[in-house]
């Protein structure tokens, strides 16, 4: 016999399991007392090494665990429709050269969701949790662009780089959260808004990716300092966007009338200081892989971007 008891509100569950011969019966009586619970459980003289030898007698070797899987199995399973589609976009080259790979992307999304929704298949199925991509969608795209960045133009170009990265990216924030707190002001929106809610959409679509033009700039051979400007501005201003998200997404949390001028000092202190950590972390790993092979600086490129990267995300966070 096995007692599950369930605590809501005022009520109390009992989820009550009886041998019954080959049989498993469930019972589940509302609203009883503690008193009559105990009772129940004095009057059912069944012993736990009969409950054991059912169990045993009725062993699953294999059960069905979607549950577990299915985040990881449904983004690896995107992600390589989206890198199929890519390869045979490029088999086609007059379709290659009429229209950017991301415009093809794009299509092929509207296409399979479009399918999907006649299909009437469950949208539960395809909900995607803001963890899920900033743990396993997001890395990769940094690092690649990271990865095959030209150095020597970044380096050369740094200032203005920062200054449409960080400056640009928050200016946009401020500009467009605060024009649509102004326009709710009108009541022209059905639902309202806190301010920290419309800075948090604000935080979202701040950040601008122009992976188009600089497709279209790398087939014309755009001058270096045109496009590291634009290449490393669509490359930092996702870490800031990223940042900005998760503090409206705090504040908007805590309330604006909760939210007094400490908690704001706190948040920055903590901003810097992970700033700090990851540089010191960088620089420990750096010294490490000079006494490494090179099979293993091929690995360790990208398994310690990413473990700085979720280190940051998760102090950030807490």
């Amino acid at each position: 016999f096995i007692l599950n008891l369930l605590t809501t509100k005022n009520n109390f569950f009992i989820k009550c399991q009886t041998l019954n011969e080959d049989n498993l019966t469930i019972k589940i009586l509302e609203n009883t007392s503690i008193d009559n619970l105990i009772n129940l459980n004095d009057s059912l003289n069944i012993s736990q090494e009969n409950l054991i030898l059912f169990e045993e007698n009725n062993f699953q070797l294999i059960t069905f665990n979607w549950k577990h899987v299915s985040v990881p199995f449904g983004l690896s399973l995107w992600v390589l429709l989206a890198c199929i589609a890519k390869i045979l976009f490029n088999f086609n080259k007059r379709l290659a050269e009429a229209i950017p790979d991301s415009g093809l992307l794009i299509i092929l999304g509207l296409l399979l969701g479009s399918v999907l929704r006649f299909a009437q298949v469950d949208e539960k199925l395809f909900f995607l949790h803001s963890d899920s991509f900033f743990l396993y969608l997001l890395p990769p795209i940094i690092f690649e662009a990271g990865y095959f960045m030209p150095n020597r133009d970044l380096f050369d170009n740094i200032d203005s780089v920062l200054l449409f990265a960080f400056c640009g990216t928050i200016w946009n924030t401020l500009a467009i959260g605060l024009s649509l707190l102004w326009v709710s002001q009108f009541g022209i929106f059905s639902v309202g808004f806190t301010p920290f809610q419309i800075l948090l959409f604000a935080s979202l679509i701040s950040a601008v990716d122009p992976v188009a033009v600089i497709a279209v700039f790398e087939q014309i051979n755009i001058n270096s300092f045109l496009f590291i400007n634009v290449f490393g501005e669509a490359l930092f201003n996702d870490g800031v966007s990223v940042v900005l998200y998760q503090m409206f997404r705090k504040f908007s949390i805590i309330g604006i009338n909760n939210l007094t001028l400490l908690a704001f000092t706190c948040w920055l202190c903590l901003f810097f200081s992970n700033i700090y950590w990851w540089f010191n972390y960088w620089s420990f790993i750096r010294c490490c892989s000079i006494f490494s092979n090179k099979i293993c600086n091929t690995y360790s490129s990208f398994s310690t971007s990413f473990c700085i990267y979720c280190s940051i995300f998760g102090l950030f966070k807490c």
